[in-house]
């Protein structure tokens, strides 16, 4: 009788191996299926997670952009606090998508960096505008320091430095009640090319439990589940930020903890920004920009008059095609995505005129996007291109890529 029960339950095992295998072949030939039905239809994984960032990040830089305008009209102290919270609103929506999404191409393509000019400095100050109303609402001292020995401009992916430091300070903040929180940046490794650079983020919160120490970089896990109500969150940030800093040739590591507060050390590579000074203005002064969306041409045209350019604006592809045509400029500011013609489509066009016109020095063209992708990138070269940049504009990275190109280095 017991050599039977011990048949049966060995059965009854191998059976349900036997319906988990089954059930992990079904999931794998429905997903193979699917692959091949968007292959099909000419639609790629990475061309869906594209449209998805443009159609979502489109109306949330709209968002920061009117933000923007309106901190500069207004006056009363109230309105501006308002207008602040928004903007940092906003710019949070905006980290938490990158992170979904970035968590997405962890799953399936795997992440990627895209490298550009930017400056250091003016990063650190976004950052701390971000959170100091927050600091001033708990109330928590809200300290930035960067070492002098740290240079101003540097080449690498900005948003996803920013990305990561976001995290740690909106960590930070969530187990802080009060107290104080800094930011601190110091230089760990210095080459001729490039640099590692040790970001810390101290604060004077809770702590983390040493048994849960290791386990605050998976996904999908926080420092003490039953503060989940309290410390809301997705549970991806650190986990995002671990991953980020390895392709950065870096690490994220936490230093110290206890009941006086936690240290979170992140350490990235960077490259050294070959470009000295600033460019000369006259050189890009009569600049076109192509752009559909009316609160970015305002912003855009607003940042760019005051550093002493002057800006057209066009509606469309087709409409900065004619005005190439019809005016002479130096430099033009081309969105990827228009209606009737889109910057690529328009680019193409320019490159055709220029060379039908065996024109000897083509002007300067850069895509302004809001999308991250890698195949963005090189559709914009491909077209003809000489730089691509993230919206909403960053003058010191477009500072930056001018100073370039007036020296004479590669794009890209």
């Amino acid at each position: 009788m017991k050599v039977k029960v011990q048949k049966e339950t060995k059965l009854s095992t191998r059976n349900e191996e036997l319906i988990n295998q089954r059930t992990k072949d079904l999931d794998k030939i429905k997903l193979k299926l699917l692959e091949q039905e968007l292959k099909a239809s000419g639609i790629s994984r990475s061309q869906i997670l594209s449209n998805i960032s443009h159609e979502i990040k489109t109306p949330l830089n709209t968002i920061l952009s009117a933000a923007e305008i309106l901190k500069v009209k207004l006056e009363e102290h109230e309105d501006k606090n308002l207008v602040g919270t928004i903007y940092r609103s906003a710019n949070h929506l905006t980290v938490l998508l990158n992170n979904v999404l970035d968590f997405y191409k962890t799953s399936f393509s795997g992440l990627s960096l895209d490298a550009h000019p930017f400056d250091l400095y003016s990063l650190f100050d976004e950052l701390q505008h971000l959170f100091l109303l927050s600091a001033k609402q708990k109330p928590i001292e809200l300290i930035f320091s960067i070492d002098p020995e740290i240079q101003r401009l540097w080449n690498g992916d900005a948003t996803r430095l920013k990305q990561m430091l976001y995290n740690l300070l909106d960590n930070a903040f969530k187990f802080t009640s009060e107290g104080r929180i800094s930011l601190t940046a110091r230089l760990k490794e210095s080459g001729d090319k490039s640099a590692r650079i040790g970001f810390c983020v101290t604060d004077s919160g809770s702590g983390i439990q040493s048994d849960l120490e290791h386990y605050i970089w998976n996904f999908f896990s926080s420092n003490d589940i039953s503060h989940s109500r309290t410390h809301q969150g997705l549970g991806m940030g650190l986990a995002l930020t671990k991953t980020i800093a390895q392709l950065m040739n870096g690490s994220v590591e936490l230093i110290e903890t206890g009941a006086e507060g936690t240290t979170i050390e992140l350490t990235v590579t960077l490259e050294k920004e070959n470009c000295d000074g600033l460019p000369d203005i006259d050189l890009f002064k009569h600049v076109l920009l192509a752009e559909d969306n009316k609160v970015n041409q305002q912003l855009t045209k607003n940042i760019l008059e005051k550093k002493g350019f002057q800006v057209d604006v066009a509606n469309n592809g087709d409409e900065a095609i004619e005005l190439f045509r019809m005016r002479k400029y130096n430099l033009i500011l081309m969105d990827i995505q228009m209606p009737k013609c889109d910057g690529i489509t328009a680019t193409r066009e320019i490159r055709l005129i220029e060379k039908k016109n065996k024109i000897l020095a083509p002007i300067k063209i850069i895509a302004l996007t809001a999308n991250a992708q890698k195949q963005d990138k090189i559709d914009c070269f491909s077209a003809g291109m000489n730089e691509y940049m993230r919206k909403p504009l960053d003058i010191y990275n477009l500072t930056s890529i001018l100073c370039k190109m007036q020296n004479g280095y590669p794009a890209g």
